[in-house]
This record gives structure tokens, sequence and C-alpha cells, in this order.
């Protein structure tokens, strides 16, 4: 009933809203919503009215919202002669709504929140701003907006207690306010974590008073114009370089935090250890371990420092204890986050303070090192109050009972770390990686993950406190691009956290189009879909059309070229179809009405040639090409390896080093119609017919699947399949669709060779 109500509604004129249906479109999904008849009017007589302290701080927020368009709307304690009113009220007798839980109900003349805690009558005002039309988030529109929300009853509350998003300002640093807006994106979607990766290898990006070399020297490294792990050097700003970088100041510090407690949001702060503290080590390199191994690391890793503290010597805990004792002093948090990732132990394994440490304390290698590493800090974060949380490397070589875990390869150290009777937050790469292309991470994957293994059981699914998105920002220098990478990922990762009954994803992507039009008017960028063209490849046998997909979104723009070039705000417009009668390549992309473009889309049109197949026999022919390739190579030009026949589109042998496969011959087709290929590789693949290219899943990257659709009337094609292996798994394989075909492994008794 929700979603047909939104469908039928989303895209109505607030002119019509005296007596329309008014849109329901809220994110996360709520738990339950029922429409009632009419509508509320927010006007400049509306009163907000609160009944304790609580809740008339979180009045002030809705004040907020309401300003743009209706001015100061006052605050007051209820009054019994209130005509128009929206009521904020406590009830701490509703413990089945939880901390965060509301419901809200909406009448024609009036408007009430309830909820058990302050928590809830935020999340509660959440829920009205995106209510409201979409105008009242751009403060030139909103003079204009019609003031209106439909009249419903909500019940709501979240699934998961930990729904939160990390932003790494290491690689890449980000001012105090871009912090803050962050933070309101979090907010505005009920999100209620904001872990801040604030040490990396990258710089220092907390003003620590007892070491201030950290930020004197770590929190700058030499510019560069894009990010190289091997050229981060910290030379400081007194040295004359050109420099990058920055630092919170303590008073900055104070700032976020309260600002996102005033969201009821809880920051996470992460202290790089004992790994990823390239820039402590640059200003602090007495905590390097001291042997003659060093300079043997730097070659083998290209380091220019090495980024592992020594835990070997005292020095190196009583810094970090100095150091966690002004970091816990700024972050009233429950939790402390030390990362304990990807450490490199190889100057442990070479270090003599580090072998005396192993042989004082009985360990038996660098990996229960790691383990009396983390458990002491662990001791003395407990010694704080605080519990420690790290990335699931800390599991290696056992585990302080208090601390948590941060799954990210995988799900599988949470759920090791479940069983073993630890919290977890689940942020696997998988789904919780913002970083990744959307090719590798699409939002529609996103909407779909589930924190809780089945395989735990009941009480270990109790320990898995919620997820994560992860934004690490090595390519993400500037706020558009972060934006752009979170939304809207994020806000389908809200809807999983939060909401029961999630949508599926057609239908979550079909609530997310007139979405849109709200991100638009708060001027946020984001990533925009590519246009879809009715078939990606076109054999010309005479003048034919080349047809595109609606837009996905509310005023999005198709424009395209057909002579090589990219699209621009002013390219022509899709408009029906594109007429083509000779060979070219179609560029689309899809523009935003600010004239931000998506990504392009390639149509390649080619002239149908006529196949003899007479003499062809079953089969393909492959050929192997050692070598290392970030692309599908011209194959013309490199000598092959290996060569041979086969039936079948997939991976070669159990080759070792890198390698690219190309399979030629012809596929026959028998029917008329439109067929859609397939390829899923782990790195590039493409799928040529004839000239023109169906498939281009090309590039360095994990398993993906990639189709491309093509018209073909019935006669025998040229095919070619390239494929390139660049490093990590391997996967290869090609699936066929069409008429009276369902999708499969492209068949056997369709491929042909020649002789």
């Amino acid at each position: 009933m929700f979603i047909s109500l939104l469908l039928a509604a989303a895209l109505l004129p607030d002119s019509a809203a005296d007596s329309a249906v008014l849109p329901i479109n809220i994110f996360p999904l709520p738990a339950s919503v029922t429409r009632e008849n009419g509508n509320f009017h927010f006007d400049r007589q509306t009163i907000i009215e609160s009944t304790d302290e609580d809740s008339a701080k979180e009045a002030v927020f809705l004040q907020a919202i309401l300003k743009p368009g209706l001015g100061d709307v006052r605050i007051t304690s209820p009054q019994t002669d209130s005509k128009r009113v929206v009521l904020l009220q406590i009830d701490k007798s509703k413990t089945d709504l939880g901390p965060e839980g509301y419901t809200l109900t909406v009448a024609p003349n009036e408007v009430t929140i309830t909820a058990a805690a302050a928590a809830g009558i935020f999340y509660g005002i959440q829920t009205i701003r995106q209510l409201l039309p979409a105008q009242i988030e751009n403060p030139d529109q909103a003079k204009h907006a019609r003031w209106d929300i439909p009249c419903v009853q909500i019940t709501d509350k979240p699934k998961f207690a930990w729904r939160g998003l990390m932003l790494d300002v290491s690689r890449h640093f980000f001012p105090k306010q871009d912090v803050e807006h962050f933070l309101d994106l979090e907010a505005m979607h009920k999100m209620n974590v904001f872990h801040w990766h604030l040490v990396d290898d990258g710089g220092w990006r907390i003003q620590i008073n007892h070491y201030p070399k950290l930020t004197e020297l770590g929190a700058w490294r030499t510019w560069k114009p894009t990010w190289n792990q091997r050229n981060l050097n910290f030379p400081g700003t007194s040295s004359g370089d050109r420099v990058y970088g920055g630092f919170y100041t303590q008073a900055d510090i104070k700032e976020v935090v309260q600002y996102a407690a005033d969201r009821h949001i809880t920051v996470v702060p992460e202290i790089e250890m004992p790994g990823h503290s390239m820039a402590a080590l640059a200003a602090y390199p007495e905590l390097i371990c001291t042997n003659a191994n060093v300079a043997a690391y730097k070659k083998r890793t290209g380091n220019p420092t090495p980024n592992v503290y020594c835990a070997g010597k005292e020095s190196t805990f009583k810094f970090l204890e100095t150091v966690i004792d002004e970091v816990c002093a700024l972050f009233p948090g429950e939790y402390f986050h030390i990362g304990g990732d990807e450490v490199d132990k190889y100057l442990w394994d070479n270090c003599p303070d580090c072998k005396k440490r192993m042989e004082d304390e009985g360990l038996k290698n660098a990996d229960e090192l790691q383990s009396y590493f983390v458990k002491r800090i662990a001791t003395y974060l407990n010694s704080k109050g605080k519990r420690l949380i790290g990335w699931d490397e800390i599991l290696e070589g056992g585990l302080a009972p208090t601390a948590a875990v941060m799954s990210w390869r995988g799900i599988d150290g949470g759920i090791a770390a479940a069983q073993a009777g630890h919290n977890v937050v689940m942020s696997p790469g998988s789904h919780c990686y913002f970083d990744h292309s959307y090719a590798d991470l699409p939002t529609e994957k996103v909407i779909t993950f589930d924190p809780v293994p089945p395989s735990l059981t009941d009480d270990q699914k109790k320990l898995i406190l919620g997820a994560q998105g992860n934004l690490w920002t090595e390519w993400v220098p500037d706020v558009p691009t972060a934006e752009q990478r979170i939304l809207p990922r994020m806000i389908a990762l809200s809807e999983a956290l939060w909401s029961e009954k999630k949508d599926d994803p057609d239908t979550f992507m079909s609530r997310l189009r007139p979405y849109y039009a709200r991100l638009d008017a708060m001027g946020c960028n984001y990533y925009l879909p590519k246009p879809e063209a009715e078939f990606n490849a076109v054999l010309l046998n005479g003048p034919t059309e080349v047809r595109f997909m609606p837009s996905p979104i509310a005023g999005g723009m198709i424009r395209y070229t057909t002579d090589g070039s990219v699209p621009t705000a002013t390219s022509p417009e899709v408009r029906g179809g594109i007429s083509v009668d000779k060979p070219c390549v179609i560029t689309a992309a899809l523009f935003r009405p600010t004239g931000i473009s998506s990504e392009p889309i390639y149509v390649d049109v080619a002239a149908y040639k006529p196949t003899d197949s007479d003499n062809l026999v079953p089969g393909l022919s492959y050929k192997i090409f050692d070598g290392e390739f970030d692309a599908v190579p011209d194959f013309d030009k490199l000598k092959p390896a290996d060569s041979g026949e086969g039936n079948s589109i997939g991976l070669l042998g159990d080759r070792k080093t890198n390698y690219a496969i190309e399979y030629n011959g012809y596929i026959r087709i028998d029917k008329d119609g439109a067929y859609t290929f397939t390829t899923t590789s782990d790195d590039g693949s493409v799928i040529w017919l004839g000239d023109v290219k169906v498939v281009d899943s090309d590039g360095p990257h994990g398993a993906v699947e990639k189709k491309g659709r093509i018209y073909l009337k019935s006669g025998v094609y040229p095919i070619k399949i390239g494929y390139f292996q660049g490093g990590g798994d391997q996967e290869l394989s090609a699936t066929l669709e069409g008429p009276g075909i369902n999708k499969q492994p492209i068949p056997a008794s369709m491929l042909f060779r020649n002789p």
C-alpha cells in the first residue's frame, strides 16, 4: 500500500496539494505508514509546542527547517488556544519504541511527535522534513513552496543500534565545516555514528599538546598532484616546500563532537596503531624499530618512512598512552578505534627490542606480539572508561575480552568475533566501501546488505551492533567528489540498517528517483546513473534509430554526440531517437539541470558484414598472451604464449602469472530479435560482434557482471571475447539471453570457428 501510494503521487505538482494526495517518500523506509485524509498546512501562525526541556531542544531543528519559508516559527509550552500546532512530547512509558523510535501523527490541524527519548523526537522531525516538498531545501525556492505535508500515522524505530559512516580525513583533509556537512547528511537519514579516521599514513589530523610535532610535521606532506603512498614525506610548513594538509585543533574537535551530539550522532575517533602510522613516525622517528633492517624495509615497500610502531620499546606505549589521554578527553563516546589493520611485521621480526619483548612475555611469533600490543592498549582504554574497537586483523593472536571488531575483509572476521563473544560492526568491502566505483558497488547492491550472518546462533546475532559505510579518500580530494561517492549509497545503507522491511532494489531505486530533486535543492552532488540505451551496439543494414530509456531522474536530460567527443551541456538532447545511417560511435551522458553530468556511455554503430558460414566447424579458437595488462590489449600486436580450440568461454588452466585471453569464432543466430550478452569477470572483459563492442567491462576490477544488448537478424556473426588478468582473483564467464533462450552460458551449439 505504501509503495503504490508513493508511486502514484510522487510527481504531483505542489499546486494541487490542497486536495491531492501528497507524496510520501521517506528514507529510510518507516516501519509502519498509514495514509489519512487531508493535509496539514504550515504557515506563519503555526506554533511548535514542547512538553519538556528535551523536546524543546529538538524543536529548534524543526524551527530551522521551517525558517526559510515561514520565518521564526514560535516555540512554546502547550497552550489550550493553539489553532495550528506541532506538538513534541516525550513519553518515557513508550519503551516499545526504544531510545530512537517515534510515532508521528499528522492531522489537518495538529502534528504530534511522541517518543521515549529526545533522539526519537529528532528523527520524527527528519521525517517531517522529508514529507515537505523538496523546494524547502533551497532558500530561494522555499519562499514559493507549498508548505503542506500529508496526513499520516507513522510508527518507526531502527533495526540496528550502530548505523555509521566513516570519513578518512588523513589521505585528504576536510575542514571542520565540511565534516559538519557530512554529519547533517547522516542525521537527515537517521544515521547515528560518525567514525572519524583522524590518523593514517597520509597525515596526522588532531592536535596533541604533548607532542606538537605530530601536527607541525605529520599534518603536512609534500604536495603532489595525486595520491601516492611512496611520496609521503613530511617536511613541515616551515621547510619552504609546497605542502598539503591540515589538522583540527582541540577546540575544533570539541565543536564537531558537540555538533554531532546535538544531532544524536556519536563520534568514534580512530588513532591508527600499530600500523598505518607513517605520519606519526615521520614526526617521532625514535618510535621506529631500531635495527639495520630499516633500509631493507624501505627498499622492499617503497615507503619513505616505516609505518609501524616498535612494539618492543616502552617509549612507544608511553607515547600512545599520552595520546590516548588527550583524545579520550575530547570524545565522550564509549568506543575508541585503533585501526590495527595491515600491520607489516617485517621490522618486528628483525628488531632486538621486539624479540626481547616476545621473550619476556612468552610470545611465540609476531602475531602474538600484535595481540599483546592490542590487549595492552585495550586494558589502558578500559582504565579510561573506553572500549577498544578495531579492524578484524586485531583478532590475530587473540583479543581482549572487552574489545569489539569491525569486519572489513568480508564478514568472516565478524562471524569469528561474534562466535568468540565480541561485539561486531559489519563493514565489508563488498557492500560498504563507498570509495569503490559504482560499477563495482552499485546502489542496488547496498540496499540488499544484511549485517547479520544466518550462520550465527540467536545469542551471537545479538552481538552484531550494526554496520557502517566507509569513505577512504586516496582519490577523493574534495566535497563534491565525496558527496558523489556516498550519495545515494549512504541512503541505501541507512535503509538497510534502519528498516525492518526494506524495499527490494528495483522498488528502492524507483522511490529514489523523485528524491533526487531534494538533493538538487540542497546543492548536493550525487552519482548520476549513466543513461541506458535500448541497445548497446547496432549492426547497420540500413538507416535505423537508436533509442534511449527515459531519464532515471526527474528533470534529467540525455545529451549526445556522434563525432567521438564527450557531450557537454550544449550538446543535442535526445528526443525520441537518434537517426543513424552510417557507422559511428554515439556518446551519451545524463545531465542534471545544474549542468553536472554522468559518466558517458557509448553505442557502437557499425556496418553489418554477411559471413560465409559454409566451411565453419563447431567450437572457438583461443590464444593466451603472457604479460602485465591494465586493459584488454590489441591482440594483433602480441605474440601468443599458447593457443588451442574449445567450445566454451572461461578461464584456461591455473596460470600463476598475469595474462590475457582472446577467444575468436562465430555465433549463429536462428531468430530475429534482441539478444543480451553478459560477462562476469575479474579483471576486464569485452565482447565484440563483427565490428561492434557489445559488452564493455574493461579495466582492473573485482568480479563484476556487465551486460550489453543488441538486435540481431538471423545469420552468422563473428564473435570475439577478450579478457585480461591483472592480479588477485580470477574469473571469466559469458552468458546469452534472447528469443527462445533463457539466460545461460553461451551454448556450444551456437559457436563455430574456421577449421
